[in-house]
């Protein structure tokens, strides 16, 4: 009998080892956030920030948080400078560096 208890064993040893090895993998992509962040810092800097339009309240340099993906465009104004616009396409789940020089009026 134990002899029939020891080959038992050996079987559902060998079973478990064949199916824990047939496995798959499975990948799973990161989560779409649809937000990314912006950095955006200017020359010279202190420069008002616009999103799509609408004042951020902040200044460059500065971060813009959790800011739709996409087509978005950013504005810079400066007293004594030419107002700047830029397009810039957003992944998401991505952090974006901009960098724009302002021209003098």
């Amino acid at each position: 009998m134990s002899k029939l208890l020891s080959n038992l064993i050996f079987v559902v040893v060998i079973l478990s080892l064949i199916f824990i090895s047939c496995r798959e993998d499975i990948f799973v992509e990161p989560e779409d956030t649809g937000f990314a962040n912006i950095f955006v810092d200017s020359q010279p800097r202190g420069a008002n920030i616009f999103l799509d339009g609408e004042f951020t309240e902040s200044v460059t340099p500065a971060w813009l948080n959790r800011v739709n993906s996409g087509k978005v465009k950013i504005q810079l104004k400066l007293d004594g400078y030419t107002d700047t616009t830029v397009t810039v396409q957003l992944k998401d789940s991505t952090n974006e560096l901009i960098n724009i020089s302002l021209n003098s009026e």
